[in-house]
C-alpha cells in the first residue's frame, strides 16, 4: 500500500485475501468479524465490538431457526456494532504494527448468507452452513500532527506501545507523506482501497444461540 502511494497515480486498489491471511486472523480484526475479545491494553480501539458473525446469528438467523431454514444475502455495517459508535478515531484496528501501519483504523463490513437445520439431537441446537463476505473500504490518507508505526527490520515493539515510548515502534510523521503529495511535480497520492475475503464454514449453534463452534469432520458426516 505504501508503494502504491509513492507511485503517485491515485488509482483505486482492490486486494482479495485468503481466510488464512495474517490480517484476517489478526485479533483486532477478529474482534470485528468472529470473536468477542477484550481490547488490547494501551491500543486505541473500541472498548466493545459485537462481531458481525454473532450479530448475524442473533438478529437474522435465530428469529427464523426451525427444522429447515435459509437466510439470503444480508449486509451488515461494522460501524453499527462498535462502542463508542461511529467515532472515526476509535475504530477497530489490527493489533499487528505492520498491518496497522498499512491500513490504520478501519471498519469491517460483511454480507452473510446461510442454510441450516435442527441437529439430529435437538438438544445440541442447529447445524448451520454460512458464507461471510467481508470487506474493508477506506482511503489511504495522512493527517498533520500524526505519526504511523512502520515495520522496519529489526524493530519488534510490544503491542500497546506507542510512537512516543522508548521501546515503541519506529514511526513516520505524516508531514513527510503530505510533503510528497504537495511537491511539484507530485511524488505521492492518496487513494481509495478495498480489502476483501470470504469465509465458508459449517458450525454447531447452541439452541439459544448463545455460542457456536466449528463442526468436526465426523460430525459433518453424521449430521448430513
Amino acid at each position: 500500500l505504501l508503494a502504491h502511494f509513492l507511485d503517485a497515480t491515485g488509482s483505486e486498489v482492490s486486494i482479495h485475501l485468503s481466510q488464512s491471511s495474517t490480517l484476517v486472523q489478526d485479533p483486532g480484526i477478529l474482534r470485528a468479524t468472529q470473536k468477542y475479545l477484550e481490547p488490547y491494553p494501551g491500543l486505541d480501539e473500541p472498548e466493545r465490538i459485537t462481531p458481525l458473525l454473532h450479530a448475524f446469528l442473533r438478529d437474522y438467523v435465530q428469529p427464523i431457526a426451525n427444522d429447515q431454514f435459509s437466510v439470503e444475502a444480508t449486509p451488515l455495517l461494522g460501524e453499527d456494532y462498535t462502542d463508542p459508535p461511529r467515532n472515526r478515531d476509535i475504530r477497530p484496528r489490527p493489533w499487528d504494527f505492520g498491518w496497522f501501519g498499512a491500513i490504520g483504523h478501519v471498519y469491517v463490513d460483511g454480507t452473510f448468507s446461510a442454510n441450516g437445520h435442527r441437529a439430529c439431537n435437538s438438544d445440541k441446537g442447529y447445524i448451520l452452513e454460512y458464507q461471510a463476505d467481508y470487506s474493508i473500504a477506506d482511503t489511504y490518507e495522512w493527517f498533520l500532527g500524526k505519526a504511523t508505526p512502520m515495520p522496519f527490520p529489526g524493530v519488534h515493539p510490544a503491542p500497546g506501545t506507542t510512537c512516543s515510548d522508548a521501546n515503541g515502534p519506529a514511526c513516520i510523521p505524516h508531514e513527510w507523506a503530505i510533503s510528497l503529495m504537495e511537491a511539484v511535480p507530485r511524488r505521492a497520492a492518496q487513494y481509495d482501497f478495498t480489502i476483501s475475503w470470504t469465509e465458508k464454514e459449517k458450525i454447531l449453534v447452541a439452541p439459544d444461540f448463545s455460542e457456536f463452534r466449528s463442526l468436526a469432520w465426523w460430525e459433518q458426516i453424521t449430521e448430513e
